[in-house]
């Protein structure tokens, strides 16, 4: 089992794209290392403090954790 840990740059206009009411689930990534992953690997997601609107502006804060339940191929990098 393998644990990513995934920097969430765009978290607050993701929230807002979707209408969440207490977080976000819509997150797209071309990156190579996600095709890798394994059903049961995990994402570890944090954003910044200014996503979240804190004082810690530059701080980290995790806002999810996804296991892996399967792996499809996207050859058309279809969010």
């Amino acid at each position: 089992m393998a644990d990513l840990l995934i920097y969430w740059r765009d978290y607050a206009a993701n929230w807002a794209y979707q209408f969440a009411g207490d977080r976000a689930f819509f997150w797209h990534s071309s990156a190579k290392c996600i095709a890798e992953l394994q059903p049961g690997d995990r994402m570890w997601m944090v954003t910044s403090g200014r996503e979240l609107r804190q004082e810690a502006k530059q701080a980290a804060f995790l806002v999810g954790v996804w296991a892996v339940r399967e792996v499809i191929d996207n050859p058309d990098d279809d969010p």
